[in-house]
């Protein structure tokens, strides 16, 4: 039988044990292997990140590259210390898009350096990325005749 995370493992609990001083990084990469175990992702890297432990954010890294997550994948890059290609990014926003996660694909192609495909995926869907805000972007509404008009 697998580990489990204490069911009385509060908010409180968790942050006192996250931030605590005495916290041994061993202990923290247990603890966020156990999160990662019953699927409890962004808890599992909370631990990595403090325990510093750029193993464990690289196999979670992947298994955010594979779900199209770039919420977590962005957390597990930072642990690691690393930056995807401009083409990596946009093979993940592709593989995103294909799985119809619209907002991470998005986020893919403005990191990808092409806010234009970004534009293209919120127009679609109306997401709205704060993000695109900074680089000046319109928010684009098709009118009832089919025209866009700005906001």
């Amino acid at each position: 039988m697998a580990n489990k995370v204490p069911k009385k493992f509060t908010v409180l609990a968790k942050g006192e044990f996250l931030y605590g001083n005495k916290t041994q990084p061993e202990r923290l990469s247990g603890m966020g292997a156990l999160y990662q175990e019953q699927g409890c992702l962004y808890d599992a890297i909370d631990f990595y990140e403090m325990a510093k432990d750029q193993d464990a954010a690289s196999h979670l890294a992947e298994l955010a590259k594979e779900e199209g997550n770039a919420f977590l994948l962005r957390r597990c890059l930072r642990v690691m210390g690393s930056t995807p290609s401009e083409a990596e990014w946009i093979a993940l926003a592709q593989r995103a898009e294909s799985q119809n996660r619209m907002a991470d694909a998005a986020i893919f192609f403005e990191q990808g350096g092409q806010p234009l495909e970004a534009i293209r995926i919120r127009e679609v869907t109306g997401i709205v990325l704060p993000s695109l805000e900074k680089l000046g972007a319109e928010t684009l509404q098709v009118s009832d005749s089919g025209e866009n008009e700005s906001d």
